[in-house]
């Protein structure tokens, strides 16, 4: 065994010493409101970014409900989305309307030279019936101001997800928007595959879509990540649909690699088919990478939901997508069968930490009601987790009134500064009305997580 080897696996075996565990802890340094000037609008799934040389520049983005609009009929064209900017740390906010009717799905980044990017769905205003539009915004100066029109990348899509490479490879501010794709492949059968639009102007205008379709089973895109190196990582899930569609018992994860630059794609690596089932709801996955600089640089983390029992559990690659560790829970045992947990978000700081959030659900309680939001998190790269802390309690429960067919989605945003600080927007109630709350959340005593031996 080499001398760096060995001190590896020391290092490794040291953060998991119960006592380097016990003197680690969360803490949540701030909870605010993030006040705006939207009266009567519920608002719900939130994403945030950070400036990656600012931590006082935030940028959010939420769907902005009409609590009149009707989520499956015309009147959805009321709903819209809105970008909100802090530029002192989330004491004052000002915000922007885009455009959009009918939005969903928002998803908002910044990018190393300060241009910010805001994608979503939208519905067509010359054919309302037929389906969404992929519309991209874009701002000079990190959110203050946007471009008045979009760039259209066409219909058919789902849940976009916008990544930028932060590299120093030649590839540093291209900007990647990742989304599942309804399109006829070779075999002529309409399914979901995975899209891969390009920019390499700051998302001012866009190469060709290149659409995925790696087997003829159905994939869904999960959330993107670019490495150190500018490698484009893209994880999908087959899901098992208990429809006659697929054979397959529970959904299999998996992920494609491109080196350069989303033109071309690696063979699909498997990552694991520990959750979902074909009786279990809708959920998404998350992938993220360990931006640090330490031994654990380029770390995946995969977390998704487990059915049965009912948890949030988390792999982890240190070789870039080619194998991974068995999953682990990262909430310890549940104390109620009848509570269900499901995953929010994950990021990993400039620290090497991985933060993980999820919400609790309880017996007798809607399927728009998340109880309780948590955050943990883990030092030693995925194989243990510090004692979950209660970020907010009752804290989506959008059954009045007032939110009609509003919801707080089925994400949250996290995400980490420059300072290795957490940061967490999510929607919760606040004078019965779905509001964006914000969290600043440290791990105290924490040294940066070792690559495993």
């Amino acid at each position: 065994m080499s001398t760096i080897t060995l001190l590896r696996a020391l290092s490794s075996a040291l953060l998991l010493t119960p006592a380097a565990l016990a003197a680690q802890t969360i803490r949540v340094v701030a909870r605010a409101p993030v006040v705006l000037d939207l009266p009567g609008r519920p608002l719900g799934e939130p994403t945030l970014a950070v400036h990656p040389a600012d931590s006082r520049h935030l940028l959010a983005a939420a769907m902005v409900h009409d609590p009149t609009a009707k989520l499956g009929d015309t009147t959805r064209a009321r709903i819209g989305c809105a970008a909100f900017v802090s530029l002192d740390d989330g004491a004052t906010w000002r915000q922007h309307i885009f455009d959009v009717r009918g939005c969903f799905d928002p998803s908002i980044v910044i990018t190393p030279s300060g241009r910010a990017v805001f994608a979503a769905l939208g519905l067509d205003p010359t054919a309302p019936q037929q389906g969404d539009v992929l519309l991209v915004f874009n701002s000079p100066d990190g959110g203050s101001t946007w471009d008045k029109r979009a760039v259209s990348l066409g219909r058919g899509h789902d849940h976009p997800m916008v990544v930028v490479d932060q590299s120093d490879s030649a590839r540093a501010d291209w900007v990647y928007v990742v989304s599942s794709l309804m399109a006829r492949a070779d075999n002529a059968v309409l399914r979901f595959g995975l899209a891969v639009a390009r920019s390499r102007n700051g998302a001012r205008r866009f190469d060709p879509l290149t659409f995925l379709r790696p087997t003829t089973l159905m994939g869904l895109a999960e959330t993107p990540a670019v490495l150190s190196d500018g490698t484009l990582v893209v994880p999908y899930v087959e899901p098992a649909l208990g429809d006659g569609r697929t054979m397959l018992p529970r959904r299999r994860a998996w992920l494609l690699k491109s080196r350069d630059g989303g033109f071309e794609f690696s063979r699909p690596l498997y990552v694991n088919e520990a959750c979902g089932s074909s009786t279990a709801a809708f959920s998404l996955s998350a992938l993220a990478a360990d931006p640090s600089t330490g031994a654990s640089r380029d770390r995946l983390y995969f977390a998704c939901n487990q059915a049965s029992p009912s948890d949030v559990v988390v792999s982890a690659s240190d070789d870039r997508g080619e194998s991974w560790t068995v999953v682990r829970p990262v909430g310890g045992l549940l104390a109620d069968s009848t509570m269900t947990r499901k995953l929010m978000g994950t990021a990993v700081s400039s620290r090497g930490i991985l933060g993980v959030v999820w919400v609790e659900r309880g017996r007798n309680v809607g399927d728009r009601c998340a109880e309780d939001v948590y955050f943990t998190a883990s030092t030693d790269g995925g194989k243990a987790f510090l004692p979950a802390e209660r970020i907010a309690s009752g804290a989506a429960c959008a059954v009045s009134r007032e939110n009609g067919e509003a919801f707080p989605g089925d994400y949250f945003g996290l995400a980490t500064d420059s300072e290795g600080r957490f940061r967490l927007l999510w929607s919760g109630v606040g004078e019965r009305l779905l509001r964006l709350r914000l969290a600043t959340i440290e791990v105290v005593g924490a040294s940066p997580s070792s690559r495993s031996p």
